[in-house]
């Protein structure tokens, strides 16, 4: 019942919060579903049930599953820089091997914090929209940014070949790191690593990339 004493921006702040958490438990509950199924298996009714709300309530924030992949990767993609601030900060009078560490933990622990969800955007988001030029510019920026962090690892003012390197170095730890977490359950090559090991793993692999130890 709205409280006769509160004004009209009061209660329409409090209506964008109540509004705002929903729409948080409705996209926490898609990324326990997608855990363990497909995105094209996930239905609507599946996620208001989940969510513990109307159907109607869902449709109301989220008018279709193409939506709610966007709302999905916007969300991913903000806590994933919310995290890079933190590690980058952390590790900010580090060595090589130091940021090097830094960036393959910040890597594994963004991967495996929703892995279907990334599984979910890598497979289908990017074949929805005629136009997906807005989500791989915001994924080269993050790139761009963690590589320049490790290139000052090696100098305080790289070259454009440390910068290359470091590019390459981390593109390749990606690409391990995603075949390991979001998509090694569909391996035919199961191999099994904690992620204290795989971090540990890819840190020597980014090393060895970007001190020339590989072709």
């Amino acid at each position: 019942m709205p409280d006769p004493n509160e004004t009209p921006d009061a209660a329409n702040t409090a209506s964008q919060e109540r509004s705002r958490r929903t729409l948080e438990r409705i996209l926490a509950s898609a990324e326990r579903l997608l855990a363990d199924r497909d995105f094209r298996e996930l239905t609507m009714q599946d996620l208001a049930a989940a969510t513990g709300c109307a159907v109607g309530t869902l449709y109301a924030r989220i008018p279709d599953k193409d939506a709610l992949l966007e709302c999905l990767h916007e969300r991913h993609v903000r806590l994933g820089q919310e995290l890079s601030v933190r590690v980058m900060a952390a590790a900010a009078e580090a060595d090589l091997a130091g940021r090097a560490a830094a960036i393959c933990g910040l890597v594994v622990d963004y991967l495996g914090a929703s892995p279907g969800v990334t599984r979910a955007v890598t497979t289908h988001l990017f074949h929805l929209r005629e136009d997906a030029s807005d989500h791989r510019a915001s994924a080269t920026a993050a790139l761009r940014e963690a590589a320049k962090f490790l290139a000052n690892g090696v100098s305080a003012k790289p070259t454009q070949r440390i910068r290359r390197d470091a590019e390459f170095a981390l593109l390749a730890v990606l690409d391990v790191a995603e075949g390991r977490i979001v998509f090694g359950d569909r391996s035919r090559t199961q191999l099994r690593f904690s992620k204290r090991e795989l971090k540990q793993r890819l840190t020597q692999l980014m090393l060895r990339y970007r001190t020339g130890d590989c072709p």
